[in-house]
């Protein structure tokens, strides 16, 4: 759909191309005008050449005054967790249970990947927003990572937001306006195409539903009408959400 609507798209990877959960992806991402990988393994196990902050090294050189999405596809937090980061990020190693302090350590090391990836983009004049999201959370405590035939609402919780630069705040308001208003609603990644296509300014794309869109000041989806996995589960049946109110 950028493509479509006069975006130079990319797509930037730390994941694998090709297996079982990768290949799909991969079919998805090769409608990008630009790919690039920087895994190599090929196979059923999680593993990588370079730790995510490699992926700052391939932001690419955009023209001024250019249309682009770029999207960086990081490992993340996919275990095995003491895997994912160097050495000096080891913070945490006395809490009691090793893959947690682990798991700790590496978000906190994803984090550090964010801040170089949107240090790289607010360099440029164009830069206009930029967006993170997880697909799925972790369930370390219980040593599941996020084992969908052991389902734990812990790997549905993700982290989202958006971080908009001045120019965009002044030419879409609305949209800013909107998210601060929601940003406390319940949501769910399975809306993304909706609030992605919304926050790029692509008009006129049958289907869309602007009460599915966050950024939208008609966002209403109540906790009763949320689904996840494509709609296996219903997020009013989250045990854990007392404990977030």
């Amino acid at each position: 759909m950028a493509t479509a609507a006069g975006f130079d798209t990319w797509w930037i990877s730390n994941q694998k191309r090709f297996n079982t959960y990768d290949t799909p992806i991969t079919a998805i991402a090769n409608s990008a005008t630009h790919r690039v990988y920087i895994n190599n393994y090929i196979g059923t196990k999680t593993m990588t050449t370079y730790y995510d902050e490699k992926l700052a090294d391939y932001f690419p050189q955009l023209a001024e005054g250019s249309k682009n999405l770029l999207i960086f596809h990081l490992m993340g937090c996919h275990a095995v967790y003491i895997d994912r980061y160097p050495a000096e990020f080891q913070y945490w190693s006395d809490g009691g249970d090793a893959r947690v302090d682990a798991y700790d350590n590496n978000v906190r090391y994803n984090d550090y990947v964010l801040s170089k990836l949107y240090e790289k983009a607010v360099q440029n004049p164009d830069f206009m927003a930029f967006i993170y999201l997880s697909d799925h959370g972790e369930d370390p405590d219980r040593g599941l990572t996020h084992d969908y035939s052991k389902f734990t609402w812990e790997m549905a919780h993700i982290p989202f937001f958006a971080i908009f630069s001045d120019k965009y705040v002044q030419k879409h308001p609305d949209v800013v306006q909107a998210m601060k208003q929601h940003q406390s609603d319940f949501w769910t990644s399975d809306l993304l195409y909706q609030t992605i296509l919304h926050i790029m300014g692509v008009e006129n794309v049958p289907n869309t539903k602007p009460e599915t869109d966050i950024s939208s000041l008609q966002y209403n989806m109540p906790l009763e009408k949320l689904t996840i996995i494509e709609g296996a589960e219903y997020v009013k049946n989250d045990n854990t959400l007392a404990l977030k109110k």
